[in-house]
């Protein structure tokens, strides 16, 4: 059985050639193995017997390779196997460690964990097989140090002894198919001072019917808008302006798809943007003009509101009135109101 060290904290100009000549003479090992990694070069020395690779690190451990301290340890490999030692003694030393175990010789390396100078009563053991580690284990069962039995068992069972699940394959979702409306014209790529009169004007020479700026909440422009005609023709027209400098901006015409309509439950009106101290009588309130039938808001599972809620109204025609309602102040917030979908409103 091979026996490999890691060798790290290499010069970043070093070569495979120099790697094997410096670590043969400093180690005495049989070969090496280098990788050659322009961030973070490294390699292995590998040798016959365990005995000789921990000689190895003793003296190799931290000399200087090119004005470059080198680190020196046992190559992890997937087979190793951890003991985790608890109960142990605040004054316990790594050599003391070694010294419950002195039976075994297959310890690859040891470890105390410290904290201000003093052990927090766990360490670890490495072995190179979980069979050396079971071994180990039997060996030192019910052993005492200051009157403490210490406690030992396989630190990485479950990590190894687990089977691998196999990540499922999402299944592709087919795409929507959406209808263009023939009509509606999309542009992109606006300036943000665009306005609804400047897409007019741009494309008056086909008698637009309206023209839109999509915004955010705060009133920014979002770079896109649509501009709809009168007829089929006055829009395919306008299409000529694609690709065309517009207030210092190539623009993109395309025939717009057609909105999706989804049912709407016109007797509830979503309210976003809210303070996130609202309450539920804060939006009666708001909305009393309309005699609102219920209200709520919406909250995580701590009771912090989540930022939106719904005002329930008798009648569908009230409904519609509170909209008005929307980009409007209330409690230091522009709040936006729109009719709730009908999945939202099932959930209300």
């Amino acid at each position: 059985m091979a026996f490999r060290v890691f060798v790290g904290n290499l010069p970043e100009n070093i070569e495979g050639k120099t790697f094997d000549e410096e670590i043969k003479k400093l180690t005495g090992c049989a070969s090496t193995e280098f990788v050659s990694n322009k961030k973070r070069p490294h390699g292995f020395a590998i040798f016959d017997k365990l005995e000789d690779a921990k000689k190895a690190i003793e003296i190799a451990n931290g000399k200087m390779l090119n004005d470059k301290p080198i680190k020196v340890q046992m190559a992890r490999t997937p087979a190793e196997c951890k003991l985790l030692v608890s109960n142990l003694s605040p004054n316990m030393q790594d050599a003391d460690l070694r010294q419950i175990f002195e039976n075994n010789k297959n310890i690859v390396r040891s470890s105390l964990k410290m904290k201000d100078g003093k052990c927090t009563g766990k360490g670890i053991l490495v072995f190179s097989t979980k069979e050396q580690a079971e071994a180990a284990m039997k060996d030192a069962a019910g052993t005492k140090v200051d009157d403490k039995e210490i406690i030992i068992k396989i630190a990485n069972r479950k990590k190894n002894d687990k089977p691998k699940r196999k990540a499922k394959k999402a299944t592709p979702k087919e795409p929507a198919q959406r209808e263009k409306d023939s009509k509606m014209v999309y542009v992109g790529n606006l300036s943000f001072s665009t306005t609804k009169e400047d897409l007019m004007k741009l494309f008056a020479d086909n008698a637009p019917k309206n023209a839109e700026i999509k915004t955010y909440s705060s009133g920014r422009s979002r770079g896109f808008g649509f501009v709809e005609f009168e007829t089929e023709e006055a829009a395919t027209k306008s299409l000529e302006k694609n690709n065309t400098d517009f207030m210092e901006r190539k623009i993109r015409c395309d025939i717009a798809y057609k909105r999706i309509e989804r049912e709407k439950e016109t007797k509830i009106v979503f309210v976003a943007n809210l303070a996130f101290s609202a309450k539920k009588e804060d939006l009666m309130k708001l909305f009393a003009d309309n005699a609102p039938k219920n209200a709520e808001i919406r909250t995580y599972s701590s009771g912090r509101s989540r930022g939106f809620g719904f005002v329930e109204f008798e009648t569908e025609e009230a409904a519609t009135k509170s909209l008005e309602k929307n980009n409007t102040d209330f409690m230091e917030r522009k709040i936006r109101c729109s009719y709730c979908l009908q999945e939202i409103s099932e959930c209300y």
